[in-house]
């Protein structure tokens, strides 16, 4: 079984839960407390990316066919309603701040020492 991720195990679950429960109640999803358990650093990246790929493949189309209305579906975040839309934004920031760590890190590799 592939370990857990923000993607497949977070996003994906909401996503589900969103489209067919009334009112659902969304669990946190403790990112740092799983990435520790799960030790990316020791896991193939390649492979990780192929199974981010996969699970964002599915999630898409799910997304893209909602309705207004669906969109404005809510259910319960922590202390908070939140609404669909919400909830495919929270995913959005989530990308955000990777790809920006990413970026990040690549400016920092092309200035090292053995360029």
């Amino acid at each position: 079984m592939p370990p857990a991720d923000v993607e497949s195990d977070a996003y994906a679950v909401r996503i589900r839960r969103m489209r067919l429960e009334q009112s659902p109640v969304l669990a946190p999803f403790d990112g740092g407390a799983v990435a520790e358990a799960s030790d990316y650093p020791s896991q193939d990246p390649f492979a990780a990316a192929r199974q981010f790929a996969a699970t964002r493949a599915a999630l898409l189309p799910q997304v893209a066919s909602l309705t207004p209305d669906e969109l404005a579906r809510e259910g319960s975040f922590g202390d908070r309603r939140v609404c669909f839309a919400d909830v495919i934004a929270m995913m959005v920031e989530h990308d955000r701040g990777h790809r920006e760590e990413i970026e990040a890190l690549v400016s920092r590799l092309r200035g090292a020492p053995w360029k």
